[in-house]
């Protein structure tokens, strides 16, 4: 008795993991999960039928699925009779989200396997992705929005992503994700026409997850907090990226991100006349701690240094630009935890090591760099020591070294313009 005979709908899931979800009407809400991934069934059972209902084959030869299942480590002495006893316990396994569909489903002919596709009424989620793709493509602007919505509703999470490491689902995976990724652009461009803006909001944010270093929907989604009178959090989520990408990726806001930094800022104040009420607005929280060197994001200590190199010039002192690196000690493995707390540490080593006047930034994921006022190289270089033991007292079996270098910028050389690491 097929599916649609039993009065049933069939709801089969691959983005997110695999599941199967059992409804007596085509609302998807409705429907009850029979069958997930992380039931406790063999790999070989998962990937048989993953790749029956996903490969886009319309059946698959016994030869080839052998090959897929078996790899040249664990040959089966009779692969064909290994093959029609993983089919039976697959369809066995089926048979528990509906009792006898398991050889509806799976058929077997001209000695190939295949997904019943005339079963009845089974929904496959990628299927229903492409369709809402396809079909917003030739739709007005208005109706568009909608498909496009509905297709990125269904990206719940990566493609079979608890089996993601076969190279047939690493590469369909990519496709979906990068499809899913030009779905939220384009579905933004088209919001942002509009000026929904909560909607474009919600929508990046929801994309994010799932591709937390996404730019386009990152900028997206400034504009749209700016565009709410959300300034502070379109600069508060400024802030967080620009913290990730240094911890994560060991790199600085694009231009494009640094842009949108600028227009908030300059965005940010109204019009005031009381400048008490500036003067307060400005000065640091009681809550931060003002001991020790400040420290700001790359971008905001590249304009220090600038300001600082114009007053070095106009009075004549010296600057002094220090550079600490950490590195790995030789024949030490480290992890990214351990890397991750040894770099906070010595951030915070270094910003008490320091004075109130010097500034310090994150230069990559393991480098800060440190600008000393009114100092002489010899000062410089007791300064940078202390940082060094304190590291070694406070993180002595780290599998970290430290790499310390440091410059003595004079106004000549400033105004030359042959000093500056700062590009």
């Amino acid at each position: 008795m097929m599916v649609a005979k039993r009065d049933l709908v069939l709801f089969v899931t691959s983005f997110g993991g695999f599941s199967i979800a059992v409804s007596d009407s085509f609302n998807k809400e409705d429907a009850v999960v029979k069958l997930t991934d992380k039931k406790r069934y063999t790999s070989k059972v998962w990937t048989l039928i993953e790749y029956l209902i996903f490969s886009g084959k319309e059946a698959v030869s016994c030869e080839e699925l052998i090959e897929l299942i078996w790899t040249e480590d664990e040959d089966a002495d009779n692969p064909l009779s290994a093959l029609r006893l993983l089919v039976h316990r697959t369809r066995a396994m089926l048979d528990t989200v509906i009792p006898g569909i398991g050889s509806e489903l799976i058929l077997l002919g001209n000695n190939a396997y295949s997904w019943n596709k005339t079963a009845g009424n089974i929904h496959i989620d990628t299927e229903e992705f492409e369709r809402l793709h396809a079909e917003a493509q030739k739709a007005d602007a208005l109706k568009r929005i909608e498909l496009l919505l509905s297709a990125a509703k269904l990206y719940t999470g990566h493609f079979l992503q608890n089996h993601a490491s076969s190279q047939w689902v690493m590469i369909l995976g990519m496709y979906y994700h990068s499809k899913y990724l030009a779905i939220c652009e384009e579905a933004v461009a088209l919001l942002e026409g509009f000026g929904r803006n909560l909607e474009v909001i919600a929508l990046c944010k929801e994309a994010l997850i799932l591709e937390p270093f996404a730019e386009p929907l990152h900028i997206a989604l400034m504009k749209s907090l700016i565009n709410t009178n959300s300034q502070n959090l379109a600069m508060e989520h400024y802030h967080i990226l620009s913290n990730r990408l240094m911890s994560d990726l060991g790199v600085s806001p694009s231009e494009n991100l640094v842009e949108i930094y600028n227009y908030i800022s300059k965005g940010r104040n109204a019009l005031e006349t009381n400048i008490d009420a500036i003067c307060d607005a400005m000065v640091e929280s009681d809550e931060e701690d003002l001991d020790g060197a400040y420290y700001m994001e790359y971008e905001s200590f590249k304009q220090v240094y600038q300001i600082k190199s114009r007053e070095c010039i106009r009075t004549g002192q010296a600057l002094q630009l220090a550079l600490i690196s950490a590195v790995p000690a030789k024949g030490k493995r480290t992890s990214r935890r351990s890397h991750e707390t040894y770099v906070e540490t010595l951030k915070s080593v270094t910003q008490t090591c320091l004075r109130q006047g010097d500034i310090l930034t994150s230069f990559s994921a393991n480098q800060m760099l440190i600008l000393l006022q009114s100092i002489n190289y010899e000062n410089g270089d007791m300064v940078l020591d202390r940082i060094s033991r304190k590291m070694e007292e406070s993180s002595p079996r780290s599998g970290f070294l430290l790499q310390v270098t440091h410059r003595v910028l004079k106004p000549s050389n400033l105004m030359k313009g042959r000093s500056s690491l700062l590009t």
